[in-house]
């Protein structure tokens, strides 16, 4: 299928939210209508031999690979990128705004709720990366949850956004 335009769909949440499981099953769908995507991720990037490897030293080099792979999908004008990682920075987030101008692709957003400070030892034990409860909670206070732009969806609704 030809789409109108292309789509830059950034997921942000903490690490067991449900960003991957959402990516794949937006693929699927994506697949199943004849649309090819790509999805940008540091956990494949952490994947040795198929085993999930974290090591914070490494994580520089994974963040540059991740960028790297992106800037070459949008270069390569991949129909639907999507970028399955935390993505907590603000920063960050601008940049992909302005990548998504620069290459003309429609940008989407879409953020997973934060857990209550009360539930996060529960939220933890769904994350299944090899970090520690203290490097979640870290990331946990790095999660703001407040952009003017960001829209939650289901991926039957985003794929509704693309086709159309």
């Amino acid at each position: 299928m030809n789409l109108i335009c292309m789509h830059l769909i950034v997921l942000r949440g903490l690490p067991g939210s449900g960003k991957s499981t959402f990516a794949e099953e937006l693929t699927v769908l994506l697949q199943e209508n004849r649309i090819d995507s790509i999805i940008i991720s540091n956990d494949s990037l952490r994947k040795q031999d198929s085993n999930y490897v974290y090591d914070i030293t490494n994580n520089n080099k994974i963040y540059q690979e991740s960028y790297k792979n992106l800037i070459e999908s949008l270069a390569n004008k991949a129909p639907v990128v999507i970028i399955d990682n935390c993505n907590l920075s603000i920063n960050l987030i601008e940049n992909y705004k302005k990548l998504s101008n620069k290459f003309s692709y429609k940008y989407y957003q879409l953020a997973f709720k934060k857990p209550e400070y009360k539930s996060l030892q529960e939220e933890f034990q769904k994350c299944q990366k090899g970090i520690s409860f203290g490097s979640y909670i870290n990331l946990w206070k790095k999660y703001y949850n407040d952009y003017d732009d960001t829209k939650i969806f289901n991926s039957k609704e985003i794929l509704k956004k693309i086709i159309l």
